[in-house]
């Protein structure tokens, strides 16, 4: 999922949390977070170990609704990520493009943002080897991003 200041996965932790109490779930899904390298303070945190997030500079992105050079939940989506189990990863802006040129190819029409989410997926996937079925939330329409 797409992670910028972390709304999103902030709910899909409390939504989990929620069907594993109600019994619907045994364990928790892995959560794949995604940021655009450009803008990546949390990926950043996590790949070194950190309980916080320093702030980064924005380098830009296609990928704007997770250019966040300074969320302000950061420590608290680390602490998400760690009890999920989940993962962080970067996606480049040349991943970001195949990626949405993919999707429009396929009829979805998104912005950048959901296609980075997308190209994270495919990367993850293709390198922890994962052959499965995954789930990729589509957050902004396509109309959004014009120019």
């Amino acid at each position: 999922m797409p992670v910028g200041n972390g709304t999103l996965l902030i709910g899909v932790e409390l939504g989990i949390k929620s069907l594993m109490a109600g019994g619907v779930l045994d364990r928790p899904p892995c959560i794949i977070a995604v940021q655009a390298a450009g803008c990546a303070p949390i990926h950043r945190a996590f790949v070194e170990g950190k309980a916080e997030v320093a702030p980064v500079a924005n380098n830009g992105t296609a990928a704007e609704g997770i250019a966040i050079a300074a969320p302000m939940r950061g420590s608290q989506l680390l602490s998400a990520l760690k009890r999920l189990g989940g993962t962080i990863v970067a996606v480049d802006e040349e991943a970001i493009a195949r990626a949405s040129n993919a999707l429009t190819k396929a009829g979805i029409f998104v912005e950048p943002t959901s296609a980075a989410t997308l190209a994270g997926a495919e990367n993850w996937a293709k390198t922890a080897g994962f052959t499965g079925d995954i789930a990729v939330p589509m957050c902004g329409a396509g109309l959004k991003s014009l120019h």
